[in-house]
């Protein structure tokens, strides 16, 4: 519609109805004829931000654009729309009565009481620094907590971990343990695809290759995206009980590790995490 309005060549409206469906993640040749009335709330969501890039604009409006989804096809198309904000570069405005979101979405933050601008700020200045009670109050009591939404892992993780092999010896990796003081290790592939922990008192034991001694986990389990947010991770963490996580990049290549004594450090006080 907007690229008609617009009175783009077919062509060219083809091409732009293509390019967008892509970049919201709905295949073209599966959903270009489709009506709303055939697509769930959440492609709605996405065809409404399709919709919105359709001409190009330098400035988007999005009021409450996922106010009426349900929490978890929410979370993930926040997570879409900052990847589609990181390529396209525009200006949004977006509207949202959620702090969570706000703090999760916004590069900058206007808290507006009654029509009157109370604070206009980043999110870590908003958390660290509110203006008065009712800013306060609007954050929460959890504002430690909250700004762990706002940083990656990528910017807390450990890069300086090291790695065995699935096709090294026992041998060599109980060497690289007990040279460098550590009781367990991250198990890589030959893609540097983590695999599974392994403990020094396992290496004792065994014989052959490391790969006859664990049994690979599903990379799912046991890692994360580097540039998934910090409180995604504590919460996958809390979960699925372990005290650490592989990080991993777009190629699932790993680039680090993350541990629950870190997150602690992050927010400056032992008892907010436990």
């Amino acid at each position: 519609m907007v690229p008609r309005l617009k009175k783009y060549p077919k062509g060219k409206t083809r091409q732009r109805v293509d390019e967008l469906l892509e970049l919201v993640g709905l295949n073209p040749d599966e959903f270009r004829h489709k009506y709303p009335r055939q697509l769930s709330g959440g492609q709605q969501q996405r065809v409404g931000v399709a919709r919105a890039l359709g001409a190009d604009p330098p400035i988007l409006l999005m009021d409450e654009p996922f106010g009426a989804i349900d929490p978890i096809t929410r979370s993930r198309l926040q997570d879409e729309l900052l990847k589609i904000q990181e390529k396209l570069k525009k200006t949004i405005v977006f509207v949202t009565h959620d702090i969570d979101e706000g703090l999760k979405m916004g590069d900058r933050i206007a808290l507006l009481r009654e029509g009157e601008l109370v604070q206009y700020d980043t999110p870590q200045e908003l958390l660290a620094h509110p203006r008065n009670g009712f800013v306060r109050d609007f954050i929460g009591a959890d504002s430690s907590i909250k700004r762990l939404a706002l940083m990656k892992v990528e910017e807390v993780m450990n890069a300086n971990v090291l790695t065995v092999k699935l096709e090294q010896t026992a041998s060599e990796a109980r060497d690289i343990m007990e040279q460098n003081g550590l009781d367990s290790v991250i198990v890589v592939d030959e893609k540097y695809v983590p695999r599974d922990w392994i403990e020094l008192s396992d290496l004792k034991a065994g014989t052959g290759r490391v790969s006859d001694i664990i049994s690979t986990k599903p990379i799912e389990e046991i890692a994360v995206d580097g540039s998934m947010r910090v409180r995604d991770a504590l919460a996958k963490m809390l979960t699925t009980g372990l005290s650490r996580l592989s990080v991993v990049d777009e190629r699932k290549s790993f680039k680090g590790e993350i541990t629950f004594s870190a997150l602690q450090q992050v927010v400056g006080d032992d008892k907010q995490l436990k």
